[in-house]
């Protein structure tokens, strides 16, 4: 559906970035969707494991629509950085 933000933080994990939720501020990514929702989310939350919860956010395109959509958070707390 091309490219969109949502509210939150992207922080760094290790190896790789986490998202957490955060009003001030805003990520970056793509809007999909998913022609078989619950099988490919099913295979999403084993890919993207324990450390991550799926979260209904909502997430607003270039042209400034509003889509409620699926993505991962972050699930513990993390430090100031």
């Amino acid at each position: 559906m091309g490219e969109a933000r949502v509210n939150a933080r992207k922080r760094r994990v290790g190896g790789f970035f986490a998202m957490v939720l955060c009003k001030e501020e805003t990520v970056d990514g793509e809007l999909f969707r998913l022609r078989d929702p619950e099988r490919l989310l099913a295979v999403l939350d084993e890919y993207e494991g324990p450390a991550y919860r799926r979260t209904l956010l909502k997430a607003t395109t270039s042209s400034g629509k509003c889509f409620r959509c699926w993505s991962y958070v972050y699930r513990f707390r993390l430090g100031r950085a």
